[in-house]
Formats: structure tokens, sequence, C-alpha cells
């Protein structure tokens, strides 16, 4: 007799199998979609390439290289503090000296004519009214040419914008061409069975034919011109940038444009600070030349051997040594200080006035970028409009051709027409987006 399984006894094991290996099915169901979803490039914003081409720029490595120009200066200036070493020697014969007549016993008293002396000088300065303002002129001198690279490394955004948008505008008309070349191929296989069936001549199918080449021709051509801007960007920012990595479309409010209309435009450009640093390097200059007119005090040292000494009376070699102050003063130098001062006063002008001519320049630029996105929006507001009429005209020709009563080259025409229209609304999109930004690089704000 045989024994009937109990509940819950041997069945438990075998359900418990059945879900682990339903569990393992749905998980390897599941695996490549997680890998293609882990897999999925990130997408690339306009903003986080600026930081990246600017340091790509070979000119970006100047900026160390000031301030290691700049701490070079500076150094040699704190070391006049310190005291200054000077050797001298000179051998002369002179055609006539001193001389007091001579002694009994003793001979010619006086200098010989043959006189040597070597000596050492210590110079070691007390005050001096130029040193703080020299390194102040240093200090400013290094912040302005910091301010001069940040200014011409901001102008890598333009470039950067450029290409990036170059890459915008050939995928969306390669996405627009792709969808049209479906859309004709349908027509072409249509075309084909009719034209199979006896119903249609042969050139129903070769104008399609003709215009599917033609399209994939300009699909051809829109992916060349985005590899060789996908290429540019990547030289800008020095990083390959795969075809695969989605980039998004920049979207700045809107409300920022209307405010800056409402007010003059902020001095954000990093132009503007290398015009105040230059100011600055003006004014620590001319402190500099107030600090070169007053007096001068240093500690003087002299120690030496030679024929005579302090003596000069003396006929043997004979070493010495003096010490003093010493006070060096320019109270009239000609009208140089007056000069050095005129000559600053100009620079600070021209400074001011290619202040103002860069200021034009921003807002005649900004002036008609705002113009150019007024006209695009406008244009944008039609072509939803546009679009939509050409879809009807073509859902009605579309319906013609299928019954016959239409050409092949008609339904091409009309086919064509919506591809335009397509084209130019999608183009206009990328396009104010692109004047959007540019208009926010002319003023120097910040992508958000």
């Amino acid at each position: 007799m045989i024994a009937s399984p109990q509940p819950g006894g041997r069945e438990r094991p075998f359900r418990h199998a059945r879900a682990c290996l339903s569990t393992v099915l749905v998980c390897a169901l599941a695996a490549p979609a997680l890998l293609r979803a882990q897999s999925r490039p990130d997408t690339i914003h306009l903003g986080d390439l600026y930081p990246l081409a600017e340091a790509h720029d070979p000119r970006a490595a100047q900026l160390p290289l000031l301030r290691q120009q700049a701490n070079a200066r500076r150094e040699t200036i704190r070391r006049e503090l310190l005291p200054a070493l000077s050797v001298n020697g000179s051998a002369q014969y002179l055609s006539d000296v001193a001389s007091v007549g001579t002694l009994p016993g003793i001979g010619p008293v006086g200098p010989l004519n043959h006189q040597y002396d070597a000596y050492l000088t210590i110079r070691e300065p007390i005050v001096d009214f130029s040193r703080p303002a020299r390194d102040r002129v240093e200090r400013e001198r290094l912040t302005e040419a910091e301010a001069g690279v940040r200014a011409t490394l901001y102008g890598q955004r333009a470039a950067v914008n450029e290409a990036y948008f170059a890459v915008l505008q050939r995928r969306t008309q390669q996405r627009v061409l792709e969808a049209a070349i479906a859309d004709l191929s349908a027509r072409r296989n249509a075309a084909q069975l009719r034209v199979t069936s006896g119903a249609a001549l042969a050139s129903e199918a070769l104008v399609i034919d003709a215009e599917l080449v033609r399209r994939r021709q300009a699909l051809a051509d829109a992916a060349s011109e985005e590899r060789i801007a996908l290429q540019q960007l990547s030289q800008l920012i020095g990083r390959p940038i795969s075809p695969e990595i989605p980039l998004a479309v920049p979207q700045p409010a809107e409300s920022r444009i209307a405010a800056d209309t409402a007010r003059p435009l902020a001095r954000q450009r990093p132009e503007y600070t290398q015009f105040d640093r230059s100011r600055a390097v003006l004014e620590a200059r001319e402190s500099a030349v107030g600090g070169m007119d007053r007096p001068r005090l240093a500690l003087v040292t002299r120690t030496g051997y030679g024929r005579p000494g302090l003596n000069a009376l003396g006929r043997e070699f004979d070493s010495y040594i003096s010490t003093g102050l010493q006070l060096e003063w320019t109270p009239w130098n000609w009208g140089a200080s007056r000069r050095s001062r005129e000559e600053l006063r100009a620079s600070a002008n021209i400074i001011r006035t290619n202040e103002a001519a860069f200021t034009r320049a921003v807002e005649r630029a900004s002036l008609a970028d705002r113009q150019r996105l007024d006209a695009l929006q406008r244009l944008l507001a039609t072509d939803d409009d546009v679009v939509a009429l050409r879809e009807r005209i073509l859902a009605e020709a579309r319906l013609r051709h299928d019954e016959g009563e239409m050409a092949a080259a008609d339904y091409v025409t009309r086919a064509n027409d919506l591809l335009i229209a397509q084209l130019d609304r999608e183009t206009r999109r990328i396009r104010i987006a692109e004047v959007h930004i540019r208009y926010l690089t002319t003023i120097g704000q910040e992508l958000r």
C-alpha cells in the first residue's frame, strides 16, 4: 500500500523551487533592460562645457606663470630690506700727492704715489617710502594680468556655443528627415504594388525613389556636419564626445531678457574687471611716484685694506672700517615726477575710452540679439499652424494618391512642403535657444 503525500510535505519544496525559478527567469529577462538603462549615456549640458573649454585653452596655463612672475618681482622688492654687499678694489698711480716734507732719520712723510685699496661695502636700507608702493604695484599688476587672461578665456564660450548648437541643429534635421523618409518609403511600397498590379506606370515608383535618394543624401550630409561639429566641440573641451550622448537644449528663463531690457546692462563681463584692475595699477603707480620723491635713509658700513688706509698721509698698508648713515633725497628732478603723473592720467583716460567703446559694443550686440529673438518667437508662434495645414494637405494627398487620383510627383511636392515646414519649425526652436544663450553670453550672465 502506497501512502499518499501529506499536505504541506513534499509539495512545499517544489513550490519553493518553482518560485526561485520564476525569479531567475524574471531577472534574466530584465537584465538586458537594466544593462541598457545603466549604460545609457548621460546628457551633456552647455553650462558644464564652459569651464572645460576654458581649462583646456593653452592660455589657461598663463595664470600660474603670472603668479610666479609677480612673486619673483615682489620677493626682489622684499629683499631690498636685507643688507646689500659690494666688493671693490682699485690700484692707481698719482703724479702728485700730499707731502709735509722730510724728517731726519725718517725720510719723506706722506702717501706714496702708488696707492692700493680693496674694500667691502654693506648698505642696509632703514627708511624707503617707495618700497610698499612698489610692492602694491606688483600686486595690482598681477590681478590685472589675471583678469586679462580670464577675459580672453571667456571668449571661448562663443566658440562652444557655435559648435554646440551646430550639433543640435544637425541632429534635429536628422530626426525630421528620418521621419519623412519613413513616410515616403511607405508611399513607395504602395506605389510599387500599384505598378506591379498594372494600375500605375513605372514612373510612379521611380519619382518616389528619386526623392528618397535626395532625402537620404540630405540625411547623410546632416550626419557628416554633425560629426564635424562634434569634433570641434571635443577639441574645444579637450574630451571626446560620443555621437550617442544626447545634448540638452538650453531653456533659459524668458523673464531674464524682459528684465534686462528695462535696465542698463550690468558690468558682469570679465572685461570690466580688467578695466577696474588697470585703474588700480595706475593708482598704485602714482603712489610709487610719490614715494620716490620722499627721502631714503640707509646704514652704510665700509671695511677694507689698502695703502693708505684712513690715514691720508700713511705710507704703509693698513686695514680700516667706517660706518654711518646715508640720506638720499632728490627734491628737484626737473619735473620728472610731474610728467609721470601726467602720463598716468593720460593712461587712465585711455582706459576710460576703451571701457566706453566696449560697453557700446556690448549694448549693440545685445540689442541685436533681443530683436532677433523677438522676431524668431513671432515666427515660431505661426509655425505650428503652418505644419498643421501642411499635414492636412498631405493627408488629403495621401488619400488621392491611394485612389490613383494624384500622380506621385504631385504627392512628393506636397510631402516636401511638409518637410520644409517641419524643418523650419524645429530649426527655429533651436535658433531661439541659440540666440538666447548668445545674448546671455554677450552680457556676461551665467547659465542657471
